[in-house]
């Protein structure tokens, strides 16, 4: 996916990018577990459905900004331990290398993106779009 953007006369195409599955490869997470503690820390019923996960919590932290930032920051341990393991998709990043214009636009927190970029020495995009810097997460149109 592209998004073209003219400036002066130029029209500069935009790349697209998502990070898990894409960019590297599946993450391995112990999703169960980590459920079984956003529910302690939602206070929500055990045997309450948590899915989708990241709508859940956007209802229950509508009006609890820390709390949202707590379910956020256990996601990110989560994922951090899983990315350690993860492997980078070597077409994608060759797309991704070759690409002058890239954004990337994920679910998953920007503590883990760029921590994985930098381990790997990749190059940062001219945007990142994760979780914790939008309100509404994709497939949303305003991620």
């Amino acid at each position: 996916m592209s998004v073209a953007k003219k400036t002066s006369g130029n029209t500069h195409k935009y790349v697209l990018f998502d990070f898990d599955g894409t960019l590297v490869r599946k993450m391995q997470i112990d999703y169960n577990k980590m459920k079984d503690e956003l529910k302690k820390l939602l206070e929500i019923n055990e045997s309450e459905d948590l899915t989708p996960m990241f709508d859940k919590i956007n209802q229950k932290t509508l009006n609890n900004k820390n709390l949202r930032i707590k379910c956020f920051e256990l996601i990110d341990q989560y994922e951090l331990h899983a990315i350690n393991q993860c492997t980078v998709n070597k077409n994608v990043l060759k797309m991704y290398l070759n690409t002058k214009h890239k954004i990337i636009i994920t679910r998953n927190g920007k503590s883990v993106v760029e921590h994985f970029l930098t381990h790997l020495n990749i190059p940062f995009p001219e945007a990142l779009a994760c979780r914790d810097n939008v309100n509404n997460l994709k497939p949303n149109l305003d991620h």
